[in-house]
């Protein structure tokens, strides 16, 4: 009981020791620099305070609409007019941390083995600064066009619809302007720390966000396959007009590997065994489900949208069941375990100059607070 205490009291500890004074993000000035064409935006934060406080919002799927400058490292991806593709995070003037499969598709070589490519990038924009998906409507946004894109070496998509690794990297053709508005996110730069840090987060279920502009209304379809069979998939009916957020509490390791990351692996044994080596071995991946009223869930053209703790990228959206029904668990990388893939890309952003530039002192007491958590975990979980 001792260890869980210390335990939570730990981590409070730990985000005001990594704390790094920044300017206030909390709502971007009606001036704010823009790239591209302005309007104003008082009339859209009316609506959405008036349907946050509605009985309708039933949208994400449910959560809520974001403020103007809350999240203000979240972009969409898109590829037309008024259409969100996918999500992505802000990591540096020019480089954006996205879902591996919004950039890569299946495909064979030559020898006839299965290998990831490239989507072709044609014509997809980057938005940032805004909180519409159709930019024109708000004040602030800058638009970038995609200059080319990549995948982690190591993505993989299985038959199951499971994706391991699921990162990609997007370079826009111009670097992105800091603002209110704009700015890049917060990411751990201590790769060893870090992953303490998003474990004991996990082991305290602690309470995050994730972000997007994904469908809204989806609804269930029977179709026959060219074989004559019959399969049941969920049809878009309705996506997101406005950037939304939801709720969403990480679930213990052991309760993702059994739930979720073991699902389809076969009968009990296989299923066990499976838990065993995660267990054993760790995975890139954790779970988070919203255990608010009504529950809600991320969808489809969600996917590599963020998944915040205390104000830290700590996850991507990257795949789920269907989305509706909505208490399922939805699986998230971890930024942590492919630090080693983005950090290139990373070093360059503010936030990484503003941390460099904290004093070795809080680096150190960040370091043995980290560890503090850790142990008490570790020396809790040996008495349970």
């Amino acid at each position: 009981m001792a260890c869980s205490i210390l335990l939570l009291a730990a981590v409070p500890l730990l985000y005001a020791c990594i704390r790094i004074e920044t300017k206030s993000i909390s709502e971007c000035s009606e001036n704010s620099t823009t790239s591209d064409g302005t309007s104003n935006s008082s009339e859209l934060q009316e609506y959405f305070d008036e349907a946050n406080d509605s009985d309708a919002n039933e949208r994400i799927l449910r959560g809520r609409y974001a403020r103007k400058g809350e999240i203000p490292f979240v972009v969409a991806l898109s590829n037309a007019a008024d259409q969100s593709y996918c999500g992505g995070s802000i990591m540096s003037n020019y480089y954006v941390l996205t879902a591996c499969h919004c950039v890569a598709k299946s495909a064979t070589d030559v020898e006839g083995k299965p290998i990831l490519v490239p989507k072709s990038y044609e014509n997809f924009r980057v938005i940032a600064g805004s909180l519409s998906r159709n930019p024109p409507e708000d004040q602030g946004y800058q638009l970038r066009w995609v200059f080319h894109w990549f995948h982690h070496p190591q993505c993989e998509m299985n038959n199951y619809g499971e994706i391991i690794y699921d990162a990609g990297i997007i370079k826009v053709t111009e670097q992105f302007h800091w603002t209110e508005c704009v700015q890049p996110a917060k990411i751990p730069t201590q790769p060893q720390n870090f992953s303490v840090f998003v474990d004991t987060l996990i082991e305290v279920d602690h309470q995050c966000y994730a972000a997007g502009w994904g469908a809204t209304v989806t609804k269930l379809v029977d179709f026959e396959t060219p074989l004559g069979t019959h399969q049941i998939k969920e049809k878009v009916l309705n996506v997101s007009r406005y950037l939304k957020t939801l709720d969403s509490e990480l679930l213990h390791s052991r309760v993702c590997y059994k739930a979720k990351l073991c699902k389809y692996v076969g009968d009990l044994i296989q299923k066990n065994a499976c838990v065993k080596k995660l267990r054993q071995n760790g995975t890139p991946r954790l779970c988070a489900w919203s255990r608010s009223p009504g529950n809600g869930t991320t969808c489809f053209g969600d996917s590599g949208g963020p998944l915040v703790c205390n104000g830290f990228l700590i996850g991507l959206v990257s795949y789920g069941a269907r989305c509706y029904p909505m208490n399922e668990p939805v699986v998230f990388t971890r930024v942590d375990k492919i630090f080693p893939f983005i950090a290139r890309y990373y070093y360059a952003s503010a936030w990484y100059s503003l941390r460099m530039r904290a004093s070795l002192l809080d680096v150190s007491r960040t370091v043995l607070l980290f560890t503090a958590a850790h142990a008490a975990f570790q020396l809790s979980d040996s008495f349970s």
